[in-house]
């Protein structure tokens, strides 16, 4: 616990003041600069009588993704289930913030608020159910994980900013046709094996540009994004794309390009070529290809069992 406490206090140190912070698997190193205390205006007292802001408070999660995460994107979910109380702290420290403090914040650091929400979120819903329960009659349909938890996106709820929420309301309404960045759907999880990998460091405004895009990459090199057949020309998308079809259409159908696909597979691929290699990029754009998705795997991002 007290190496905890201090590898807590370095990350906040870390953040607050110049520092450095790796992103996940990758070799890069994101340079924090000119980051100094929060505004006082932006600092305010919560209900629990604590004094916080949107970023100390994103800061303070990295104490769970760090301890519970390992840098795969796996959850130790056995040992985050004994040690539970402390992620049902950082659900009510969610709850407690006022919209004042919210509001006083810029768009990154609201974002990153919000994807922290909904992965701690899904967690404690997870934790709520765990060791899972297998329905019989589920079990025909999905291996055991998330889709055996009762109404797990509709019928959970969570206190935020003074309203109640689901996961599939924070998912929908709030980071994505509020914030309105695709990259988003690559830093949530739904706690499988499909889903990109969840960081094991909290999402901060003032990196989270660096932390969205590798977390683009990341799931491309893993191979789990594009899989891109050049021999047999046939490129195999994640099936997380076709959870999101309809926000890559309304982001990107208006870009004239990869046209002899469908508008949702040419979405994705303009999408992603900023990502890939020279290489892929120039195949992509000579040869016509054909496309398919991989089976879903809603198996869980962890143990399934309380061993």
């Amino acid at each position: 616990m007290t190496g905890k406490i201090i590898y807590c206090l370095i990350w906040g140190i870390c953040l607050l003041c110049s520092g450095l912070v790796a992103a996940g698997e990758s070799n890069e190193i994101f340079l924090i600069s000119n980051v100094n205390e929060p505004d006082a205006s932006a600092v305010a007292i919560t209900k629990t009588g604590e004094e916080t802001s949107l970023p100390l408070l994103n800061a303070s999660f990295v104490s769970i993704f760090s301890e519970y995460v390992d840098p795969a994107g796996q959850v130790d979910y056995p040992r985050l289930r004994r040690q539970r109380l402390e992620l049902y702290h950082a659900i009510q420290k969610i709850a407690d913030v006022s919209q004042e403090i919210y509001d006083k914040c810029d768009k990154n650091e609201k974002l990153a608020f919000w994807i922290n929400t909904y992965n701690l979120c899904t967690l404690k819903a997870v934790i709520d159910n765990y060791p899972i329960k297998r329905n019989r009659w589920i079990s025909v349909f999905y291996p055991l994980g998330v889709k055996h938890i009762p109404n797990l996106w509709t019928q959970h709820y969570f206190w935020v900013l003074g309203r109640q929420y689901n996961l599939r309301e924070i998912e929908q309404e709030i980071i994505i046709n509020e914030f309105n960045d695709v990259r988003a759907c690559f830093a949530i999880t739904y706690c499988t094996k499909s889903s990109p990998p969840l960081r094991n460091e909290p999402y901060v405004g003032r990196v989270l540009e660096n932390q969205l895009n590798d977390q683009v990459v990341r799931f491309i090199r893993n191979g789990q994004a594009i899989n891109i057949n050049q021999s047999s020309k046939v490129i195999a998308f994640s099936p997380v794309f076709k959870l999101y079809s309809s926000f890559f259409v309304r982001k990107f159908s208006g870009i004239r390009m990869y046209r002899t696909l469908s508008d949702e597979e040419r979405c994705f691929l303009i999408f992603l070529k900023d990502y890939l290699g020279e290489e892929d990029v120039r195949f992509l754009k000579t040869q016509k290809v054909t496309v398919s998705y991989p089976a879903y795997d809603w198996s869980l991002n962890g143990p399934v069992n309380n061993e």
